[in-house]
Order: C-alpha cells, then sequence, then structure tokens
C-alpha cells in the first residue's frame, strides 16, 4: 500500500511530463521509478521475512516460558496440598492434645 502510493504520483508525473520530454528520456525516468519501486518492493518483502522470523523467535520463547509457568504452577499446587494435608495433620495432633490422648 505505501508502495503505491510512493511510487504511483512519481510514475503519473513522468506521464505527465512526456510532452515536454523525447520518449527516450521518458522511458529512462520510467525506467528509474519502477527500478525503485522493485527496490521499495524487495525492502518491503525482507522486512516481512524479518518481522516473520522475529515473531517465530518471541513465539517459541513463550511457549519455553509457558511450559516454565506450567511446571511452576504444578510445584505450588503440590506445595499447596501437602500445606493442606499439613494443616490436618496438625489440626488431628491439637484436637488428640486436647483430649488427652498424646
Amino acid at each position: 500500500m505505501h508502495s503505491k502510493s510512493y511510487v504511483l504520483p512519481n510514475v503519473l508525473q513522468s506521464i505527465k511530463n512526456l510532452q515536454n520530454k523525447n520518449s527516450v528520456q521518458f522511458f529512462e525516468e520510467l525506467q528509474e521509478h519502477l527500478s525503485s519501486s522493485s527496490n521499495l518492493s524487495s525492502s518491503i518483502v525482507n522486512l516481512n521475512c524479518n518481522f516473520q522470523n522475529e515473531l517465530s523467535i518471541k513465539i517459541h520463547e513463550l511457549k519455553k516460558m509457558e511450559r516454565k509457568v506450567v511446571k511452576i504452577n504444578g510445584y505450588f499446587e503440590y506445595i499447596q496440598k501437602n500445606f493442606h494435608v499439613l494443616e490436618l495433620n496438625n489440626e488431628r495432633l491439637v484436637q488428640g492434645l486436647r483430649r488427652g490422648r498424646l
């Protein structure tokens, strides 16, 4: 989209100037504009490829982080479960002491 808005006015201006110039000069200028359009298109394609590569790297890093978070969550769940068991055992111990069974 940006390449069209950049190149098209130059090409149109060259066509408008056709009346004032010979055809060889016109086509040389037109070739310059088309060449710059091609270079711009190549740059856009390269930027897009670079962006996609960077995006793939970031997605891979995020997936690694997600696996770590899942693992850490698993540890927290394990700790929470064991803490709950300890609380139950502590409560039983307190009740046993109150009843004088220990």
